[in-house]
């Protein structure tokens, strides 16, 4: 009785702000509750069918017709054994559909703007959307949903969640009637969403009941949910993960909880939609809107299954591969992330370890193939150093308009190819930088995930993330003037050379231009457009993870130089292996010393040949700590030690010995 006490006044209140909806609640049925804390399906026999009229999760219920048997797949999501009824889903869903028609939607931002004016007119509370293939065309449709579902949601197209969203797009079409028959063959995800009560993010949580026509492996206990997105519904089992490919390396830093991860990646997840409403649509309780912000507990959880460790890590892994599941079958269905939902970092990392762990062959074939995540989009290296910038493709007026006026996209490249974009050094770069070292990490760590891996978004990733930690924003050499305050000498004394298209106006204080590649700053000044933030921010930046940093300097270059020395009369014989891809600039720098005398030094030029005899300073029947680093500037980022002792004598005792 009280229920329906409170949905007439909900109705009342909607007349009379002038809302005509629909309120899908059909009397309630008295029912056992199956809440999502409830016994485990691995508690039960499977011959033993469990059968329930309401399932819970969440705080979201559905309720059927009659019992129907239900069970719990290996992440603790229910499915229940169709076709079934469903003739409730509480929090009741509100639901208003208008077609207004279609001499409103006349094209473009003028028919966008139309219907939001007949709908708010005539429909006021309503979203508003022209439905045509083009923007602005079409009929102009009014939509009311609160507390909205869908079955099978898509990445293309509107959704039916929520009015009010960030990003609009609601089609309150999208949301079935009640009762709700499911089909008789297949399967179903049934996707409920509870609002925040803002528009970003608007979705609280969101919970998926999947409906199957045939008992799960195992009564799903052995299988992962098949993905909520799409009409593909595959089994993957628990027991094809291949933790075999997993490397076991020693622990370091302060790596997160198994138990943390598993509470982290145990609820839905959505996002499947692209731009400013697939920010809107992930739910608070499952994630952040903001991608960047999700991405430390991404890259933190895949390294945090790659340590040494006598823990049971399958209850946390089963989680995160879960929603791995969920983000795969996105992209096959379409999802690309493009620009509008901010800065998509860290999907590729959880792409790939999902497709390795489950060797989805189809799957890994897409991501090798794909060009549209982060390090694709926003890093490039046709620059006039080889150093691999940071910056998203714009026009050249585009990247002055922000340096002059700080509006428009605040990632524009460097038109002239010389430093970061942007400011430099700044926004979304300081935001951004991170997860790129992040996830090359993962990936330099565990190899197999680079089969899945496109081959130039970690050539750049890997080359960026590498001088990102080891040297910060790159500013130098620039030829290029300076904004000088003054909007009105844009193309006068800086921006685009009029006489000289595709280059920049120079710097004044140049002391010579022979070209693009050749020139110099006078002594003693500072030339280019940030010449103060080279080298700022190294290794810095929000979303900073202490235990990515601790992996990364105890791990990121273990493997990646070896120096081998032997010993000879009064000299000693270097040689070294590089398995990575090192910046153009790197130099090289030879350290060695006895125990008593001062450290002496060699550099180049000996970098094309990776050998080198040193011969200055060196006596026999010593032993000598030889260090050999690569260098980016004055700073190292890759180093190996020996110690050996010249002689003139054969011998068989040890002359060379490693790390000691």
């Amino acid at each position: 009785m009280k229920t329906r006490v409170i949905i007439v006044l909900i109705s009342l209140l909607l007349m009379l702000a002038g809302v005509m909806v629909a309120i899908q609640s059909p009397s309630p049925v008295a029912a056992n509750i199956v809440p999502i804390d409830g016994p485990s399906m691995e508690a039960v026999p499977q011959a033993q069918a469990r059968k329930t009229r309401i399932i819970a999760q969440y705080g979201i219920t559905w309720t059927f017709d009659t019992e129907y048997e239900y069970g719990q797949f290996a992440n603790g999501d229910y499915w229940v054994l169709g076709p079934v009824t469903i003739v409730r889903i509480e929090p009741d869903a509100v639901v208003g559909y208008h077609n207004l028609g279609s001499g409103i939607c006349t094209g473009g931002s003028t028919g966008v703007s139309a219907c939001r004016a007949a709908v708010s007119a005539q429909y006021p509370g309503y979203d508003a959307r022209c439905d045509g293939a083009t923007i602005g065309t079409g009929n102009c449709i009014a939509s009311y949903v609160q507390n909205g579902w869908e079955v099978n949601p898509r990445v293309a197209g509107p959704h039916g969640f929520q009015v009010g969203c960030n990003g609009g797009n609601l089609d309150a079409s999208l949301v079935p009637a009640l009762p709700y028959t499911s089909p008789p063959t297949g399967t179903v995800s049934v996707v409920k969403t509870i609002p925040t009560g803002a528009s970003n993010p608007c979705i609280k949580v969101a919970a998926v009941l999947t409906i199957v026509t045939e008992r799960p492996p195992g009564n799903g206990a052995s299988v992962f949910r098949p993905p909520y997105v799409g009409t593909r519904k595959p089994y993957h089992y628990v027991a094809d993960l291949r933790t075999d490919l997993l490397p076991s390396y020693k622990p370091v830093g302060s790596p997160p909880s198994l138990s943390y991860i598993a509470e982290r990646f145990r609820r839905l997840r959505l996002d499947h939609k692209e731009g400013t409403i697939g920010r809107a649509l992930r739910p608070a309780d499952a994630m952040n809107d903001y991608q960047p912000a999700n991405s430390p507990d991404i890259i933190e959880a895949a390294l945090r299954f790659m340590l040494d460790t006598d823990e049971d890590i399958m209850p946390a892994l089963i989680q995160y591969v879960q929603a791995g599941i969920d983000k795969v079958y996105t992209i096959l269905d379409g999802q690309t992330w493009p620009a509008g939902g901010g800065h998509q970092t860290a999907h590729l990392l959880h792409a790939a370890f999902t497709a390795t762990l489950l060797d989805m062959q189809e799957v890994k074939d897409v991501l090798k193939n794909a060009d549209f995540f982060h390090a694709s989009a926003l890093l490039f290296s046709q620059t006039r150093t080889g150093i691999h910038l940071w910056g998203q493709e714009s026009t050249e007026y585009e990247y002055w308009a922000y340096i002059m006026h700080g509006s428009g996209n605040r990632s524009n490249r460097d038109p002239y190819r010389y430093i970061d974009g942007g400011k430099a050094g700044a926004d979304y770069q300081l935001i951004t930088s991170q997860q790129h070292k992040g996830e090359v990490l993962a990936a330099e760590l565990m190899p197999v995930l680079k089969e899945a891996w496109p081959a130039a978004d970690l050539a750049y990733a890997t080359n960026y993330a590498d001088r990102w930690v080891n040297h910060g924003t790159w500013t130098q050499p620039d030829p290029c003037a300076p904004y000088d305050g003054n909007p009105s000498n844009y193309g006068r004394t800086f921006g685009p050379d009029p006489n000289n298209p595709g280059m920049c106006i120079l710097d004044p204080d140049l002391a010579y231009y022979n070209g693009p590649t050749d020139f110099a700053c006078q002594p003693g000044r500072a030339c280019g457009r940030f010449p103060e933030k080279h080298g700022s921010s190294r290794d810095g930046g929000q979303y900073r993870s202490a235990f990515v940093a601790a992996m990364w300097d105890a791990y990121r270059y273990a493997s990646m130089l070896t120096l081998h020395a032997a010993p000879a009369d009064r000299a000693i014989h270097l040689r070294w292996q590089v398995n990575t891809t090192l910046p153009p600039t790197t130099t090289w720098r030879v350290e060695y010393y006895t125990r008593t005398a001062t450290i002496y030094t060699a550099t180049n030029p000996f970098s094309t040949t990776r050998s080198l005899v040193l011969t200055q300073n060196v006596y026999n029947y010593q032993w000598y700590t030889v260090t050999l680093r690569a260098m980016l500037g004055s700073t190292s980022f890759l180093s190996d030690t020996v110690r050996v002792m010249p002689t003139d004598r054969f011998v068989y005792l040890p002359v060379v010995l490693k790390n000691k």
